[in-house]
């Protein structure tokens, strides 16, 4: 029985340093000491046998490890949830720079349409321009009745292609010579 006794003043302590050792890193450390001790005073006093006390210290033991697996599945979840967080913000991020490059389209596709609708009036005008200077120039080659470039003379004969082309040349040079001046 004193071998008994002696076997587990000696093992108890070196079991509860063996896990406070384990456990210094962590919060909870002071408190298994304070059980230990506890369980140690009262199998000291005879109020438990030593078989109580393992089951005691073992169920103790048993709960910390839960303890610190839920300690540990809640930092898996905080960094999960760290790393969902950081998944959404790249997510806006991306959205953002998305829809800024949709703004940006937009802009150069407006801009794309203002030069071709600019480029459709100027030509809209330098026709207009065009038809005026050829109706005063037929107009002065003896033509009455001009409308829309058809071409008719005073006498109402519609002229042949060699007097007509002739005819442009002489419009074109005369327009030429204008714009020099």
């Amino acid at each position: 029985m004193m071998m008994k006794k002696l076997i587990s003043c000696f093992l108890i302590p070196v079991y509860f340093s063996f896990v406070c050792a384990f456990a210094l890193a962590d919060d909870q450390v002071d408190e298994l000491r304070k059980i230990g001790e506890q369980i140690k005073q009262a199998v000291k006093a005879g109020k438990i046998s030593e078989k109580e006390s393992w089951s005691k210290w073992d169920s103790v033991l048993s709960e910390y490890e839960v303890k610190r697996l839920q300690e540990i599945a809640d930092f898996k979840n905080i960094e999960e949830l760290k790393e969902q967080i950081e998944v959404r913000e790249l997510r806006f991020e991306l959205d953002r720079m998305v829809h800024e490059h949709e703004i940006e389209r937009l802009r150069w596709e407006q801009k794309i349409e203002r030069m071709e609708q600019d480029f459709k009036r100027e030509r809209r005008l330098w026709q207009e321009e065009q038809m005026h200077w050829e109706e005063k120039y037929l107009k002065s080659k003896g033509y009455s009745d001009v409308r829309l470039g058809h071409r008719i003379q005073a006498d109402h004969s519609i002229p042949t292609e060699g007097s007509s082309k002739s005819d442009d040349r002489n419009f074109y040079k005369d327009r030429s010579m204008s714009a020099k001046k």
